[in-house]
């Protein structure tokens, strides 16, 4: 995803930094790796949920092939089937040896992970990707506050905000909320916490 000068401004203006405070080339390229990472993440979490449905559909093609061999089963049903189709058993083998040749397709979903344990590509992004962009160009921690009514509202709310604009990164066709924003960075900061007190032997 590239990120035009437009969108540069307008996360700058969220901000409230003077242009000139920000290497915008280093910002706008970074910006930018945010986004491609966001679509090779979302295209390898569709690629693994559809793996996990061909296997499903292959060990129930295998299991209504099994049932098919058994000829107690198959008597009963054999003088029911039209004599002008094809025959359920070859039917179903090509199905199996069509969902096999499927799932050898493709790369291999033990490759490396690309999100962080069970997090959605959104909540890496706005949980881990962002924060870090952040914290570099613009020298603050990325925090949540809330405003008097509860809406979250800080510096980095409002950048991460713009800058999931500035990539089209949506939740359906609608922006995503200050609310998913500041769960996904508190939920990213608590797993971090956990991380670090396992290393260290607390519980």
């Amino acid at each position: 995803m590239v990120v035009d000068e437009e969108g540069v401004t307008k996360i700058l203006g969220a901000v409230g930094l003077a242009p000139s405070l920000v290497n915008r080339r280093l910002f706008r390229a970074e910006l930018g790796w945010c986004g491609r990472w966001y679509a090779v993440a979302c295209a390898s979490r569709l690629h693994k949920r559809k793996r996990k449905r061909l296997a499903m559909l292959s060990k129930a093609a295998k299991r209504c092939r099994q049932l098919l061999d058994d000829e107690s089963i198959w008597d009963e049903i054999s003088s029911r089937l039209p004599l002008t189709e094809e025959c359920p058993r070859t039917t179903t083998k090509r199905l199996i040896a069509a969902v096999e040749a499927a799932l050898k397709k493709g790369p291999n979903t033990a490759q490396k992970p690309l999100t962080f344990g069970n997090c959605s590509p959104f909540e890496c992004v706005a949980g881990y990707r962002l924060p870090r962009l952040f914290e570099k160009h613009f020298h603050q921690p990325a925090t949540v506050q809330r405003k008097n009514d509860g809406t979250p509202d800080s510096v980095y709310i409002r950048f991460a905000e713009a800058a999931l604009g500035a990539l089209g990164i949506k939740n359906g066709k609608e922006a995503y909320q200050r609310e998913s924003i500041a769960r996904a960075l508190t939920g990213a900061q608590a797993r971090r916490i956990r991380r670090i007190n396992l290393s260290q032997g607390q519980s």
